[in-house]
């Protein structure tokens, strides 16, 4: 997939900030699913979450151009949502959910980090790196999902990222071949 780069400098391109187009790229996976569980409004504001997270990972695996900057473009939009003027489709349909749910920006912005660590360093040493980068890039989701629920406790979080850490190995371990193409291992 190719991405363009950003017509203003610090915005997203316009291909990547439509759900329907992130959800589109993204029709392989078992969100629409699991979805069906949750009921009508939280199955929206969890597809909320889920749109943002599929667009920072797209920006960091697959966008064309300078994708450190397209990451900063995509914190600068998330700063905007969270002050309730987001200009992009995925991070006007956060804004509600940000001020209803109460959500904290950090997991948000840690989402962001995870790719920004992708685009720096391809890849980890260690295990304790492998359980860095897991606090990332898979962690953030089931603390945003507790929220979504008002559920989040610290209790409930440090068990959310026990669970998030290990789907996240998991599927590291199924995408050997796929990241090895994309010059990452997740293997320490």
């Amino acid at each position: 997939m190719t991405v363009t780069a950003p017509h203003e400098a610090g915005m997203l391109p316009a291909a990547l900030t439509a759900s329907g187009e992130v959800r589109a790229r993204a029709a392989g996976e078992n969100f629409s699913v699991a979805s069906l569980l949750v009921g009508r409004r939280a199955a929206a504001d969890l597809l909320a979450v889920y749109d943002y997270a599929r667009l920072v990972d797209e920006v960091g695996d697959a966008a064309a151009g300078d994708r450190l900057a397209l990451l900063d473009g995509a914190e600068a939009e998330l700063d905007r949502a969270f002050a309730g003027n987001a200009t992009a489709p995925i991070f006007r349909a956060l804004e509600p959910l940000i001020r209803r749910c109460s959500l904290p920006r950090d997991p948000f912005v840690r989402l962001i980090d995870a790719n920004r660590r992708d685009q720096a360093s391809p890849g980890v040493q260690t295990y304790p790196e492998l359980l860095d980068y897991c606090r990332l890039s898979a962690n953030p989701v089931g603390e945003l999902v507790l929220h979504v629920f008002g559920a989040a406790t610290p209790e409930r979080i440090a068990l959310s990222d026990s669970v998030c850490t290990g789907l996240q190995l998991v599927e590291h371990w199924q995408d050997v071949a796929e990241d090895a193409r994309n010059g990452r291992i997740y293997l320490p």
